[in-house]
């Protein structure tokens, strides 16, 4: 089922009224769907009214990524809104109907992508203010299919464990078709199980105390 948003949470990442968003639906520039008396938007539908205002077009784009942390909710067009971060490429290993093989992956380091968007901050020093939230800090990884990953933000934090993460758009120069169009690449993880085809969403919570 595709990940749906509610009007106030496509303000937020609008950075737009609930009522711009409401006139937005009644005039037919950004679909949504009504499930009882409340509307709800497919994260797909607002990545595409967002780089079409970007392009100045109405071009679609293949898929959403949906990102959430504190006070933080973007539906970013993939991979196009990725494209214009510090890409890094990076090879893993990638498990297919023929076993295991490596490829060569490009694409923005997690880590760059979150701090990018301000759901994560400057990582503080071993001992510094903030150093506790670090530590119990971790990302919810999702794919269109269901499977779920996570990852410690120390764990990825270039100051801490720089365990290079990487949302990847692109497989030995080629862009990811039916693992696509982004996908979490983990390198380290000797078999890639932390790999998330179809990637969907990526949410930075907290272990509560």
């Amino acid at each position: 089922m595709p990940a749906t948003l509610r009007p106030s949470e496509v303000a937020r990442a609008l950075n737009v009224s609930r009522f711009t968003v409401y006139a937005l639906i009644h005039r037919g520039e950004l679909p949504a769907i009504r499930v009882g008396g409340q509307y709800r938007i497919e994260a797909t539908a607002l990545a595409q009214f967002r780089e079409a205002g970007r392009r100045g077009s109405r071009a679609p784009v293949a898929s959403a990524l949906i990102v959430r942390g504190p006070g933080v909710l973007r539906a970013l067009a993939a991979p196009g809104d990725l494209l214009a971060l510090p890409a890094t490429t990076l090879e893993a290993m990638h498990g297919g109907s023929g076993g295991l093989s490596r490829h060569r992956y490009r694409g923005v380091l997690l880590h760059t992508l979150l701090r990018s968007l301000e759901v994560v901050t400057e990582t503080p020093l071993p001992g510094g203010k903030g150093c506790h939230d670090v530590a119990r800090g971790y990302v919810v990884a999702r794919g269109r299919d269901g499977r779920v990953a996570v990852l410690s933000l120390a764990e990825i934090a270039p100051e801490y464990g720089r365990v290079p993460a990487l949302v990847a758009w692109e497989r030995d120069g080629q862009p990811l078709a039916e693992d696509g169009p982004v996908q979490l690449v983990v390198p380290s993880d000797g078999l890639g199980g932390r790999g998330i085809r179809g990637l969907e969403s990526l949410e930075v919570r907290a272990v509560e105390e």
